[in-house]
């Protein structure tokens, strides 16, 4: 019983010493947390980059899917690959030249890629300048080299 006695006064009689101001003057006012929810939009930017970023991706099994209606879909990284390595094996698989038709579609295809890679480059720009709206360090991504077609 003393014993907590003693502890409830030490207790209150360190409770109420003056606090010497010297200890508060070498502090800065700083603010912690976002303001006005700032760091909401590097969120979406980020999401909707992310969005965009997997749609120049594509899908990394199947043929797409259609576009319906006859209509194209925009080229991917992942159709270029399919399309470039199945050329690449035909190709590969014949002691003759290159047919006419299989360099049509080598240059159709490198159309295709020269339109992803760009669409990739521009994605990357726009994130950067977005981030450079918020004060914040650019994403360290070397553009894509498209490449030149016939």
């Amino acid at each position: 019983m003393l014993s907590r006695f003693l502890l409830l006064v030490c207790t209150c009689t360190l409770a109420a010493q003056p606090v010497d101001g010297r200890f508060y003057r070498a502090m800065r006012w700083r603010q912690i947390g976002p303001f006005r929810a700032g760091r909401v939009t590097e969120v979406a930017a980020l999401k909707d980059f992310d969005a965009k970023a997997l749609r120049v991706q594509g899908a990394e099994s199947g043929f797409g899917g259609g576009g319906g209606r006859g209509a194209r879909q925009a080229p991917t990284f992942a159709t270029m690959n399919r399309s470039l390595g199945s050329l690449a094996t035909v190709i590969d698989g014949q002691d003759a030249a290159p047919t006419p038709a299989m360099q049509t579609a080598y240059e159709g295809y490198c159309r295709e890629l020269a339109s992803a890679a760009q669409s990739w480059n521009e994605l990357v720009a726009n994130l950067n300048a977005e981030l450079a709206q918020q004060s914040l360090g650019p994403v360290a991504a070397a553009p894509l080299a498209v490449p030149a077609c016939k």
